[in-house]
């Protein structure tokens, strides 16, 4: 599949990132590409100390090549993503690929604190996309848990979520939705659907809305949309066990439960036995960008999953195992209380020992 790259200009956003810094890794060890730009907010001294802490120089110095890379002073938090004027003209005429991986990851903020930074740069860096010149693919990176509405649509503890766009109503407007969220901060679509945090429902509706504005313009065939599940650290490369700080939450997590002798997690499920029923997908970090670049190259369109699968999935039980082995300590859920109806119907609170 890497024939397909040959001569490509691309376009990365969010390359300073976890992902994204595995991405431009594996372009440039694989991919024979023409050049890579990539959008950041700060200098290269920045990045280029960002990147020493967490890879070898060597590996460092390839990825900084100047005849292959370039940094470009930008920002998705303003308008028109920061970009110069001679750098959006420089773009509009090189660019083949846009791959979208920049976004606030932050479950905690309200949708009018992440709504422009999540839905508006998509929304601009979208209608640029199709300004080029020689556009063939447009990448956008969601998440596969865009979808957690939909938990109220069945009443089964594990909800199948197909790869396709979902609509929140009969009679969708997306733009009037967007424009609601941009003036009221909420919206009827989201305050109708139960979604678990404001996260989830902006990457739902930046989904719903790039497929409006690449289907208006006869462009559908162009979009890409990855939906990655819990990223973890890296399977092969750069190399085994790659990460950065606090972007691996299955990391951080058997970091505070070797730290804490005692550690409480409560879980949402509707599962009688969330030790052994309820399931965490954690994926590689670079198993999710060689489904990225695989699909790009293969032409897929529309939504794609990146998740551990069925099969691969570990119960909370397996977790706690999981824990153990790498602590060195005794880790296991050891309580289950059950609580009253919440966003997810039953709410379960599981301590975790370690000791």
């Amino acid at each position: 599949m890497w024939e397909y790259y040959e001569g490509k200009v691309i376009l990365i956003t969010g390359g300073s990132g976890f992902l994204g810094t595995t991405l431009v890794y594996r372009i440039l060890q694989k991919a024979p590409c023409s050049h890579i730009f990539l959008l950041y907010r700060r200098n290269l001294s920045n990045l280029r100390e960002l990147w020493n802490q967490w890879l070898p120089e060597e590996i460092v110095l390839k990825m900084l090549d100047p005849k292959r890379v370039t940094i470009l002073d930008g920002d998705i938090t303003k308008p028109e993503c920061g970009l110069l004027v001679s750098n959006i003209n420089m773009l509009r005429d090189k660019v083949n690929i846009v791959v979208h991986c920049a976004s606030s990851i932050n479950l905690v903020h309200p949708l009018g604190r992440i709504s422009q930074n999540i839905i508006g740069a998509t929304e601009w860096l979208a209608n640029f996309a199709l300004q080029l010149t020689n556009l063939e693919r447009f990448v956008y990176v969601s998440t596969a848990y865009t979808n957690t509405h939909l938990f109220h649509a069945t009443p089964e503890g594990d909800v199948r979520v197909k790869e396709q766009i979902y609509q929140l109503s009969a009679t969708p407007n997306v733009q009037l939705e967007w424009s609601e969220v941009q003036k009221k901060g909420s919206s009827v679509e989201y305050q109708s659907n139960n979604f678990p945090w404001a996260y989830a429902y902006a990457k739902q509706l930046t989904e719903r809305l790039l497929y409006d504005i690449f289907s208006c313009t006869g462009s559908s065939h162009k979009l890409l949309i990855l939906r990655p599940s819990i990223i973890g650290p890296a399977q092969k490369y750069p190399y085994p066990g790659f990460s950065f700080p606090l972007s691996t939450p299955m990391t951080i997590f058997t970091a505070a439960t070797a730290l804490w002798p005692t550690l409480w997690a409560r879980i949402s499920t509707r599962y009688e036995r969330p030790e052994t029923e309820a399931t965490n997908d954690e994926v590689p970090v670079d198993v999710v960008v060689d489904r990225l670049l695989t699909h790009l190259a293969f032409g897929t369109t529309g939504p794609v999953h990146a998740v551990s699968g069925g099969h691969a999935r570990q119960t909370c039980k397996g977790l706690s195992f999981s824990l153990s082995l790498s602590a060195r300590r005794l880790i296991a859920p050891s309580k289950s209380t059950k609580y009253g109806t919440a966003w997810s119907g039953l709410e379960e609170e599981i301590s975790w020992l370690g000791g």
